[in-house]
């Protein structure tokens, strides 16, 4: 972990020779490990928020591929220092509780205004914030909200009981058996969830190569598999 620190804190440092440095959002984190492991590769994971992650990458950061859960910011932080966007996948949210919990049926909005506490993540840092607060407006939502670093943030305390209810990515709530979707958040609410992959033209086959994996190979089988639906018509070229 001090060598990775290292490596994010001076450029040119490249810690272990020959593998991939990714940073990546954190609900797509598990299913780039895997596909990454199935393509034979090496790589060292930076996983968080995209919006820590851009700002990373935007200061300086080592790194050779980022892959994002908002395209929108890409788009506007990292195409003017020179990388290219690929869309990957796009994705739904969800209202979601501990597995097992009973008695909370209906429409997400009636269910928002009998809650006490959501944990959601916090937009500063994280896209999911953002498309949370979007759905959100005009709702009346009588929960506390409580912040939290990003989407892994969110499943995690709803889990282990810390929060009643969350709004996260369909794909977290499916990863997750110590959570159940209890409602659909209407898409209508929301910007369309895009992610996309972002990189340099200069950026090593075996970036090219883990990319058009999780396009069309056997990255792509496990994003459907794992719940992420296929690139919007209008993603961001």
């Amino acid at each position: 972990m001090f060598l990775f620190c290292l490596c994010l804190l001076f450029p040119g440092c490249r810690g272990e020779p020959g593998g991939l440095t990714i940073f990546c959002a954190a609900s797509l984190s598990s299913t780039v490990q895997a596909t990454a492991e199935a393509e034979g590769m090496t790589v060292r994971f930076n996983s968080g928020g995209s919006n820590t992650l851009v700002r990373q990458a935007v200061a300086g950061a080592q790194v050779d591929l980022l892959l994002l859960a908002d395209d929108k910011l890409a788009k506007e932080q990292l195409v003017p220092k020179g990388y290219q966007l690929t869309p990957l996948a796009s994705n739904d949210l969800v209202l979601i509780a501990p597995q097992g919990s009973k008695g909370e049926t209906g429409q997400v909005s009636d269910i928002l205004e009998r809650a006490n506490t959501l944990a959601v993540a916090d937009a500063k840092t994280a896209p999911l914030g953002g498309y949370t607060e979007e759905a959100l407006t005009n709702w009346k939502v009588a929960a506390k909200k409580i912040p939290l670093q990003d989407a892994g943030a969110v499943v995690s305390a709803v889990a282990l009981g810390h929060a009643p209810f969350g709004i996260v990515y369909r794909s977290d709530a499916l990863a997750e058996p110590k959570v159940q979707v209890v409602a659909g958040i209407p898409q209508e609410r929301h910007s369309p969830v895009r992610y996309v992959a972002a990189f340099k033209d200069d950026a090593s086959p075996e970036v090219k190569r883990l990319v058009e994996s999780l396009i069309s190979g056997r990255g792509r089988q496990l994003m459907d598999k794992a719940g992420f639906l296929p690139p919007s018509s209008e993603s961001t070229p």
